[in-house]
């Protein structure tokens, strides 16, 4: 709706579509600035994840004489079994042998 001036509504009104970018410059900055925080955690997540798993086959590798995919088929076999995730049962796995060394 036009003002006293002839000026249109909100939309024509140059301090506010100056805002509306501004705030929206600001948000994209926002979130891509926490985005490599995100990766950087999700990455290490990953790595710590994969060093357990190969930990987990290499005891098993020893302890039955298995191959590299033999042992990583049986973590996985185990994973299914108990509803979990490769990553758990390896560090259950690594865990309770640090256990029982310790």
């Amino acid at each position: 709706m036009p003002d006293s001036l002839g000026h249109g509504g909100d939309s024509d009104c140059p301090g506010r579509r100056n805002g509306s970018a501004l705030a929206a410059t600001l948000l994209a900055n926002i979130q891509a600035s926490e985005a490599p925080h995100r990766i950087s955690e999700a990455l290490a997540e990953s790595l710590h994840s994969r060093d357990l798993v190969n930990r987990a086959c290499g005891i098993l590798m020893q302890r039955h004489s298995l191959t590299v995919d033999m042992a990583l088929a049986e973590l996985m076999r185990r994973a299914r079994r108990k509803n979990s995730t490769l990553g758990q049962i390896s560090a259950d796995l690594v865990a309770g042998i640090l256990a029982a060394l310790g």
